[in-house]
């Protein structure tokens, strides 16, 4: 007779890390640095492959390994796969690659998945790795002041912020300002710009008693 055949399962690495050299959001100067380090049951054999899947807002476009003994062998929007080139069979790997931009926003990303592979492409191995958590950039050379120095209390008044930022804001983006709680907001309107002006077509947005919200049409530049 005919045995009913047996379903194989990829196994599962014993485990699996990545570390961020920089988990600020993305800006144009940044140099982003990405370590592999992992521990597999089955060895990576020569001509084997390394896949790693990303959290889909990473750009991987410019992404390049650092040292030898891996090629690139293909990528996607949210992957990279890396053939082993070396002899032997490690067990043991860690690799690094670089120029991988950071998310555009703060956010803890989705965990890494990283996939071992024969030469045909079968899985061996797979692994989740850890997230990591995406931070703010900051803002420089912040300044509120009344114009015209008006500091009376109780006086109506208009206030100029300026400030430089380290990313552009893109179109539509916001800025918050958060006053002290002695402040009375009752008196601003939202909804459009007849409150507001400066770069970037600013318009109100919301607000709380202590909170404005302000939408950049046009977008501004560091």
């Amino acid at each position: 007779g005919t045995a009913d055949g047996i379903t194989i399962n990829v196994g599962t690495m014993p485990s699996a890390s990545v570390d961020a050299s920089i988990t600020e959001i993305y800006s144009d100067d940044g140099i982003y640095t990405f370590t592999l380090n992992l521990s597999t049951g089955k060895p990576l054999i020569e001509n084997g492959y390394l896949k790693i899947e990303f959290d889909e807002d990473y750009l991987l476009q410019y992404a390049t390994i650092i040292g030898s003994g891996y090629a690139k062998d293909g990528s996607g929007t949210n992957y990279i796969r890396y053939r082993r080139t070396l002899s032997g069979q490690p067990t043991s790997i860690q690799i690094q690659i670089q120029n991988i931009r950071n998310p555009l926003y703060v956010k803890e990303t989705d965990p890494f998945v990283i996939t071992t592979q024969l030469p045909n492409g079968n899985r061996i191995e797979t692994k989740n790795t850890n997230t990591v958590n995406i931070t703010a950039g900051q803002l420089l050379s912040v300044t509120a002041a009344p114009v015209g120095g008006d500091k009376e209390v109780s006086s109506i008044t208009s206030y100029n912020f300026t400030f430089n930022t380290e990313h552009d804001i893109p179109v539509n983006g916001q800025i918050v300002i958060v006053f002290d709680s002695e402040y009375d907001l009752s008196g601003v309107t939202t909804g459009g710009n007849i409150d507001v002006s400066g770069t970037g077509a600013p318009s109100i947005d919301s607000k709380t008693s202590n909170t404005i919200t302000i939408s950049l049409g046009e977008g501004a530049t560091g």
